[in-house]
């Protein structure tokens, strides 16, 4: 007999600690939400933030194998304030990451919500994360999850908006039917940061 195999697992407020650690270790190259470079061991706060508040207002999504994790936000949750923050738990938040990574992450969020809204300012999902365990990278978990992610998120009725910060990124997206509407540069700790803004017209998956 045959074991019936979902594409993907709607995760709950019991799964935040593991997804928040394997979008860690996803985004450890990012050039936005990789750690502190004088301080690589510090706990990703951010992206525990984004779980958290994701957990509780969208969807989070996770492949069978456990080894992806998709992060997606309607957009009246999508922008981040002082209340949302507070709402989610994270009043360490600040101390935790320093007060100024912590504004420069704050300001980082406002612009691209800011390039969200002028791109896609009708109702749409906001893929915020989407991260892949790096040793089974380059396997088809990232694109089967974000493939069943849309499917449950109903993408067909609605469009798909994601901020993305490499070229890899743009290709993977690309090849899941998002398109470049936007191009700007966020200002970094050392360089500025590419930001690409990619819309998902609402389509069958």
């Amino acid at each position: 007999m045959h074991t019936l195999v979902l594409p993907a697992r709607r995760l709950t407020t019991s799964d935040e600690s593991w997804a928040a650690g394997l979008l860690a270790e996803a985004y450890a190259a990012d050039p936005l939400f990789g750690p502190e470079p004088n301080c690589p061991t510090q706990p990703n706060y951010y992206l525990r933030l984004v779980v958290r508040y994701a957990l509780r207002t969208g969807c989070v999504y996770a492949s069978p194998s456990g080894q992806a994790v998709a992060v997606w936000l309607p957009a009246e949750a999508a922008d981040f304030s002082w209340q949302q923050v507070l709402k989610a738990g994270q009043l360490a938040w600040p101390l935790g990451v320093g007060w100024s990574r912590f504004w420069r992450l704050v300001g980082w969020q406002h612009q691209q919500d800011e390039i969200r809204q002028q791109v896609l300012p009708l109702p749409h999902h906001y893929l915020l994360a989407l991260g892949v365990r790096p040793g089974v990278q380059r396997r088809g978990e990232g694109r089967a999850l974000l493939r069943a992610s849309l499917a449950a998120l109903g993408a067909r009725y609605a469009p798909c908006y994601a901020n993305v910060h490499t070229l890899a990124a743009v290709h993977f997206g690309q090849r899941l039917g998002f398109e470049v509407a936007s191009y700007g540069e966020l200002p970094g700790p050392g360089l500025p940061v590419p930001c690409w803004g990619m819309v998902r017209p609402a389509a069958p998956v």
